[in-house]
């Protein structure tokens, strides 16, 4: 008789399998039928967003629900499709062991038992998608992330500017856009070396990421200068958002290896999206504006206010 901990793990497997066999059998062929269409639906993408739309889409059809809401804090995904309602089922996500978040699925009213059976034998099969979509996920961001600092790189900034402008323009959204530069950045290299100008640029991305909106994203756009994305955002907005941002990196101290306590600035401009503009005309108005912030004494938010329409321009101006 073999008694080892992998011949065990076998055991418990297809124990769990024929159980879940079981479960499928007792809910029917019909079932089983719309289990197998629902799994060739999911294998159309690798997207956890498509991914979601797609169940919820399956099961707003088949069972009349509101919303669904799907959280997974190893990954910082947050993602809600639909509306809340009084009635909810929530569930854990497993694909075998591993484990892949919580779901939240709402409806007008309590799920009948056997709904709720259905259901958690549908997510069952969705977790196997969404490990795949994960998997794929973490790939495509470990390629996309600047890896001194986490922010996201000069590639994913042109995904997600592509992405973002389709969304804008479709849907008439607002959107505008930060670049942001640390303040004589050369001269902090000079006195307390590059390790410690390293030190700064990974710190100022902590900060501005937690200062920042979890809809924001941040992105290393060359050398000190990074670019913030903000959604649904017009210019005055953005102004707000900037200064809170250049408030909070003002007052931030590091420590160097003379164990002198160090801080810095940085300068901001910022632009909103105009009707048919482009990604680049968007980014050299933003550009432009920290030009004038720095030029204009450093440590300040610029944004350009100007309507479409008109030529000449006229800045927003915040000072320290």
């Amino acid at each position: 008789m073999i008694n080892s901990p992998h011949a065990n793990k076998i055991k418990k497997v297809t124990r769990e399998l024929a159980a879940n066999d079981e479960v499928q059998l007792s809910l029917g062929a019909s079932f089983q039928y719309q289990q197998l269409q629902l799994s060739q639906k999911l294998h159309t993408t690798l997207e956890v967003e498509e991914l979601l739309h797609l169940y919820f889409e399956e099961l707003a059809d088949q069972y009349h629900i509101t919303g669904l809401l799907y959280s997974c804090p190893n990954n910082s995904i947050e993602i809600s499709i639909g509306t809340t309602t009084e009635f909810s089922y929530g569930q854990r996500l497993f694909a075998d062991r591993d484990f892949l978040g919580v779901i939240t699925i709402c409806c007008q009213e309590t799920f009948k038992e056997s709904n709720e059976r259905k259901i958690r034998q549908l997510s069952h099969t969705f977790a196997f998608s969404l490990r795949n979509a994960l998997a794929f996920r973490h790939l495509k961001l470990s390629s996309q992330t600047d890896h001194l600092t986490g922010a996201g790189n000069r590639a994913a900034l042109e995904a997600s500017l592509d992405r973002e402008f389709e969304l804008a323009h479709r849907h008439n959204h607002t959107l505008s856009l930060l670049i942001l530069d640390i303040d004589h950045f050369k001269s902090i290299n000079d006195q307390h070396g590059h390790l410690f100008g390293d030190k700064a640029l990974k710190t100022l991305v902590e900060e501005l990421k937690a200062v920042a909106r979890t809809s924001d994203t941040v992105f290393r756009f060359g050398g000190e200068e990074f670019v913030l994305i903000l959604n649904s955002t017009n210019i005055y907005g953005a102004i707000v958002i900037a200064e809170r941002i250049r408030k909070a990196v003002e007052k931030l101290r590091l420590k160097s290896d003379s164990g002198e306590f160090v801080s810095f600035t940085i300068s901001i401009g910022t632009a909103a999206l105009r009707k048919h503009e482009l990604a680049s005309t968007l980014i050299e108005r933003a550009d432009k504006q920290l030009y004038l912030a720095k030029t204009n004494g450093r440590n300040q938010v610029w944004g350009d206010t100007t309507p479409p329409s008109l030529q000449a321009p006229a800045n927003k101006f915040i000072s320290a």
